[in-house]
């Protein structure tokens, strides 16, 4: 009788917390991810070749992160669509 039973909508906000928590780590990655770019970026314009490199591996690791955080997004918006329903 003293079981700890929770409702399905227990399951649902545990969800999206979990998800706001991992959306911030994303977001703050993204940013990140773009100051090392315009870090390169601002040397390869001075000169430096090899910073080119750099900047360009900063622009692909944005675009994996950039498709994460839409993932995510969609992900915390269904769970939302679940939460009303």
């Amino acid at each position: 009788m003293g079981e700890n039973i929770l409702s399905p909508y227990s399951f649902i906000h545990i969800r999206v917390k979990t998800l706001k928590s991992i959306m911030s780590n994303t977001v703050q990655q993204i940013i990140e991810a773009f100051e090392t770019w315009q870090t390169e970026d601002e040397k390869f314009v001075n000169g430096n070749s090899s910073a080119g490199t750099r900047a360009r591996k900063s622009l692909q690791e944005i675009s994996k992160l950039i498709k994460t955080r839409r993932f995510e997004i969609t992900e915390e918006k269904n769970a939302r669509k679940e939460a009303k329903a």
